[in-house]
């Protein structure tokens, strides 16, 4: 996709306050950002949330004031928050909400008492590090504000979102700092009384140690089915994810969700549409990245499926990231962010298409695998670079031969509704488990039962009219964990491939299958082999432990996957190309 270079000047709102000019304030940002065709900047635009009050106006907070804009923000009005001397100040981190009876909620957090102070040596927080968070509220659009209530006294990193149920509980992602851990967890916050007080749920709490660790910056919104779903930042390379079936009184344990992520807050939001669109910044493209990138994703079916990630905003060098999101009308969306200060607009439909799906199902070797990013990761950046546009769900799970995956394979991929599914397996069902008491005498599953298992799978997937591309297993090196669970016969642990002497005939088993069956073919072991051959080159390069392939050699597998996807077929022969590909990849 080409994108449109557009340089958001300088520029700044004018603010009003009792009918007399003040000093303008600088809300825009002053670095050349560009910006995806159909999306426009807005000049002078303070940075969200924004709500929309009962006559027409939209209404924001900054420092000590809500401000309000009666003018779509060409020109803004203050109205004070606290009293001029008391000790508040808003930062730019809070959440803003207009309740169906039209109390205005705010959750702040305080930066005039703001104190940072770290242990370094011990990597904990020190007793007197605070940044407390509190909850106002105002029954008169925001004329006047009471009913001030502090949810956390200690350090609250950041507030991102709020949202009111369909049975009217308000509900707040809040941050807290567990001192004597080390660490953030979430602690989400509900009223049933519009916001006048406020309890306490349960700590969401995913490890890790340090003042940026733990469960952090949540975004949250209300399934049709009534439940809340909240995703929570993480360093882990997704989003953590939590459900509440109960208007947010009680929440589930926090799991990984299946959404990738680089160490950014995101925005989960439902549209007029009733779509849910996601706001965050998605897996860099090559020469970017994490947080230069902003993206977003829209979903038809509550979250089950999404559409491939669309780039809106980039700033080469900078940051876009800490978005908020605000409908200014039906399919009119206002997105603005704390870093980089993007102050843009954009049309919903100009931005949903269709889409192609693809399934990559195969064991560990195609499954996610926390922060590396596997072959279904990249092929979602770089696809749609070369003309496809479309979602790939990675179908991969650890120890799973063809065997087990027939038993999953309505579940995770006919339900999908998958246009072209990617296939590999090999590795678990070639296996003989010599390490076992007795051991093992043959494979986990049958080479004849192997070659079934396949031609099932293309057969129900041509009956389906899906396209299937086969994939030969990656060939496997020894280590030494690898070596004394397996160096014994059939295996041959003195010789470099005496790993693979069963494999490589499940190898080519996969050949057999596709020749037979008259499907695409991309064959890794082959590939790995002739990467092998290279001067000054080793298989090793492209393994994480002799057997799961590391971001190299998933690099390497989804170059040639993508050439062969977008109809740039390559062989063994044009490895060169495909290594420079790999070696100038982020």
């Amino acid at each position: 996709m080409k994108y449109a270079l557009r340089q958001l000047v300088c520029l700044v709102g004018t603010i009003l306050i009792a009918g007399t000019m003040q000093s303008p304030l600088l809300f825009a940002a002053d670095k050349p950002i560009v910006l995806a065709p159909h999306v426009e900047s807005i000049p002078g635009l303070p940075d969200g949330p924004f709500v929309r009050l009962g006559d027409g106006s939209i209404l924001g907070v900054s420092g000590k004031n809500a401000i309000v804009t009666r003018d779509d923000g060409k020109t803004w009005e203050q109205r004070p928050i606290f009293k001029k001397d008391a000790p508040f100040l808003i930062r730019p981190e809070h959440a803003l909400l207009r309740t169906r009876t039209g109390t205005l909620i705010l959750i702040f957090i305080n930066d005039a008492v703001r104190k940072y102070s770290w242990d370094k040596k011990k990597n904990v927080p020190n007793p007197d590090m605070l940044l407390p968070s509190y909850a106002i509220r105002s029954v008169d659009e925001g004329r006047t504000w009471t009913d001030l209530s502090l949810l956390h006294g200690g350090w609250c990193g950041c507030i991102q979102d709020i949202i009111e149920t369909r049975d009217g509980n308000i509900v707040v992602p809040g941050q807290e700092m567990l001192y004597d851990k080390g660490r953030h967890a979430t602690m989400p916050y509900v009223s049933t009384d519009q916001g006048k007080t406020w309890a306490r749920t349960r700590y969401l709490d995913i490890g890790g140690r340090g003042d940026h660790a733990g469960a952090i910056e949540g975004t949250l919104e209300e399934l049709q089915d009534g439940r809340l779903w909240l995703l929570l930042r993480s360093y882990h390379g997704f989003f953590y994810e939590s459900f509440s079936s109960d208007q947010g009184l009680t929440w589930s344990d926090q799991k990984p969700s299946k959404i990738k992520s680089i160490g950014a807050p995101g925005k989960l939001k439902r549209l007029a549409s009733g779509r849910l669109v996601l706001l965050w910044n998605a897996m860099p493209r090559r020469g970017f990245v994490q947080r230069e990138e902003l993206s977003f994703s829209f979903s038809d079916d509550d979250g089950a499926h999404w559409s491939p990630s669309q780039v809106i905003a980039c700033n080469k060098g900078g940051r876009v990231s800490y978005p908020h999101l605000f409908e200014h009308a039906p399919g009119e969306l206002w997105i603005t962010t704390m870093q980089g200060d993007l102050r843009v607009r954009l049309l919903e439909k100009d931005f949903i298409k269709p889409w192609v799906t693809f399934v990559a199902f195969g064991d560990s070797t195609t499954a996610s695998r926390g922060k590396l990013a596997v072959y279904a990761d990249l092929l979602q950046r770089d696809l749609p670079q070369q003309g496809v546009y479309a979602s790939v769900i990675n179908a991969g799970v650890a120890n799973s031969t063809t065997d087990h995956a027939r038993k999953r394979f309505q579940h995770d991929v006919l339900a999908h509704n998958p246009n072209l599914v990617v296939i590999q397996f090999g590795i678990n069902d070639a296996a003989v488990d010599v390490w076992k008491t007795p051991p093992a005498q043959k494979s986990r599953v049958a080479l004849a039962r192997y070659k079934e298992n396949l031609i099932y799978f293309i057969d129900t997937l041509r009956q389906r009219k899906v396209k299937v591309v086969l994939m030969t297993p990656n060939p496997t090196r020894w280590t030494p964990k690898l070596r004394q669970l397996y160096g014994k016969s059939p295996y041959d642990p003195a010789k470099p491939d005496g790993f693979n002497i069963i494999l490589k005939n499940y190898a080519d088993a996969v050949r057999q299958v596709a020749k037979q069956k008259q499907v695409d073919l991309v064959d890794i072991y082959k590939l790995y082999e002739a990467y092998d051959q290279q001067t000054n080159h080793s298989m090793d390069e492209l393994l994480l432990d002799g057997m799961h392939p590391n971001q190299k050699g998933q690099r390497l597998i989804a170059a040639r996957l993508a050439a062969e996807i977008a109809g740039r077929t390559q062989g063994p022969q044009d490895l060169l190309r495909l290594l420079q590909e790999v070696e100038d990849a982020p």
